[in-house]
């Protein structure tokens, strides 16, 4: 986006007005305190601070959702890992009532797309989504509000975030912290904003893989035995080693998928 582009977002943000508004009132001039709010926005652009979080939103699967700096920005590669989801909700159409569980739900963009998805699609379902943050979870709620959407927010440490009640699920998914020491050098320089928490989780590690080993050693009881799965977003890097992890935790292997670009992203595992 050209800086007159963004010049422009930035008028429109804090004269909330629209766009074509500032065409035929080019000539207006400013009060000191909307200057001020147009320098420092331009500022922390300048400072490479993310659109979204100057913003405060960002777009995902056609949906606008409320961003800050206590949440991942939600990336289009994590679409797979939506379709997918709703790909099992299909499979299960017939089923009374569909048990959907989102571990780590961040800004709560993935559950809520999946929630208004499956409302499309008539299917009937019960979403239950976790954080151990308690500002991210903050912020999905403001989305489940926004998008007029029923989950179940919990906050604590992936499974033990909720009482044994509560299991087990027919589905459930997580995008978890996934980035290892080595990989650190390929990310980009926007990420340096966005919390270290949900980049590299809890317990960082050289691999990466201490989130998805947390999520993977505790799974037993948490998802249906006879049809139940989990599908787990991952580093482009790491296919090798989670097959691995699902063997040592003796769990099925049920298929990878890959995204646009032919990387393998999302894995689905059984119990």
């Amino acid at each position: 986006m050209s800086k007159k582009k963004i010049l422009a977002r930035i008028i429109s943000f804090i004269l909330k007005k629209p766009s074509h508004w500032l065409f035929v009132n080019e000539n207006r001039e400013f009060t000191k305190s909307q200057y001020e709010k147009i320098s420092g926005c331009l500022k922390l652009f300048q400072y490479g601070l993310p659109q979204a979080y100057i913003f405060g939103k960002t777009e995902f699967y056609s949906r606008e959702f409320i961003v800050s700096e206590d949440v991942l920005i939600p990336r289009c590669d994590s679409e797979l890992i939506v379709k997918e989801t709703l790909h099992e909700v299909q499979k299960r159409k017939n089923k009374k009532q569909i048990k959907i569980l989102e571990l780590g739900t961040g800004s709560g963009a993935l559950i809520i797309t999946v929630a208004k998805e499956c409302k499309n699609l008539g299917i009937s379902c019960v979403f239950t989504a976790t954080d151990i943050s308690k500002d991210a979870l903050a912020i999905a709620k403001k989305n489940v509000i926004l998008h007029d959407v029923s989950v179940d927010l919990h906050i604590g440490d992936w499974w033990d975030a909720l009482d044994v009640t509560r299991y087990p699920f027919d589905i459930v998914f997580s995008n978890p912290p996934y980035v290892g020491a080595a990989e650190r050098r390929f990310l980009s320089k926007n990420t340096r904003f966005e919390p270290k928490l949900a980049l590299y989780g809890q317990y960082q590690s050289k691999s990466g893989l201490a989130s998805i080993n947390e999520i993977l050693s505790k799974i037993d009881g948490k998802i249906c035995a006879s049809s139940g799965l989990i599908l787990i977003e991952h580093g482009f890097n790491q296919q090798r080693e989670i097959k691995s992890l699902i063997k040592e935790k003796h769990l099925n292997f049920l298929e990878q998928y890959y995204d646009l670009s032919g990387i393998p992203r999302v894995v689905k595992i059984g119990v």
